[in-house]
């Protein structure tokens, strides 16, 4: 494998997680105005809170006048100009799996090209028409549907781990900016200030991350924040959580490293991993006031960044050779 070809592989892999994301952080606000019946000027201010999560602000005001359903919705799943939106996400993965068609299964190339000719027969008007229920659990299929040809069909060899990093890195950092988003919400929103609000809210994102039985099965009823922060950071039993992300990660690069020759990138993002790992192990996340959640969601963020950085330099090193 040459580098080159797994750098596209793990951006594969970051992408379609990416699309995945973006899907789910889209659904936790019609969960919200679903369950807490939200006025329109509130669900005007929950998507200026959506466009808070992607830290995109400032790029979305230069090209739209207001943040609304129809505008917000858009700009993350329509606009070519945006390069984190759902289309642009799938265009960069079927181009990179394009290259590397022959390191992929048949099936997992044409399930992504299909989803990118799907993708390009829609618009934001046939979205709204439809409902945008149908619309983004049609596309949750459609990755599952490539997922499961990679789990079922993809030999165990180095692309399978370098694609899946890209999947665990891009993983982790979006529980932690999921996370940021509705910590903000808590803080900032009014509704929480009824009890019965707060339970409705904490119900619906779990829902929108398919982790509302798995937390009921652990934690029962105890819709309170610092435990959903716990479970979704820490739990080892839930397969999408920080935590396990991070494992996930660990367990590849390991097998990765049996593999390929190693830069002094890997080494270094090696480290840095085996650190978060056991920071994140023995954190106290019930002890932490909401103040200092808030800070510590931001620096692991960052972490996870710079892990995630390490690797994509890593590929494009001149050490790295055929194997």
């Amino acid at each position: 494998m040459l580098n080159r070809a797994a750098e596209q592989l793990f951006w594969i892999g970051r992408y379609m997680e990416r699309i995945q994301n973006h899907t789910r952080l889209i659904q936790v606000g019609y969960h919200m105005r679903h369950e807490l019946n939200r006025s329109t000027a509130q669900s005007d201010f929950a998507w200026e809170r959506l466009l808070e999560s992607f830290n995109c602000q400032k790029d979305f005001y230069q090209d739209y006048a207001e943040a609304n359903e129809k505008t917000v919705l858009h700009y993350i799943t329509f606009d070519s100009l945006n390069i984190n939106s759902i289309y642009s996400c799938i265009k960069h993965a079927r181009t990179n799996a394009h290259a590397v068609r022959d390191k992929l299964p048949s099936e997992s190339w044409e399930t992504l090209n299909a989803l990118y000719l799907w993708m390009q027969e829609k618009d934001i008007g046939d979205v709204l028409m439809e409902t945008p229920y149908l619309f983004f659990q049609k596309l949750k299929e459609w990755i599952a549907l490539f997922n499961n040809s990679l789990e079922c069909s993809m030999l165990r060899q180095s692309e399978w781990h370098v694609l899946q990093m890209g999947i665990s890195i891009e993983r982790s950092e979006n529980m932690v900016r999921m996370l940021r988003s509705i910590h903000q919400e808590f803080l900032y929103d009014s509704t929480f200030v009824h009890s019965h609000d707060q339970y409705h809210k904490m119900c619906a994102f779990l829902k929108s991350l398919n982790a509302y039985e798995g937390f009921r099965t652990i934690c029962a009823n105890d819709m309170q924040i610092g435990k959903i922060v716990e479970f979704l950071m820490g739990c080892d039993l839930f397969p999408r959580s920080y935590y396990t992300s991070l494992i996930t990660l660990e367990t590849h690069l390991k097998a990765l490293q049996q593999l390929l020759p190693y830069t002094s990138l890997y080494y270094k993002a090696a480290g840095k991993l085996e650190k978060l790992i056991s920071h994140v192990t023995y954190l106290e996340w019930s002890h932490l006031s909401m103040d200092s959640l808030q800070e510590m969601l931001n620096d692991l963020l960052l972490s996870s960044n710079e892990i995630g950085a390490l690797i994509t330099r890593a590929f494009s090193q001149e050490e790295m050779v055929r194997v």
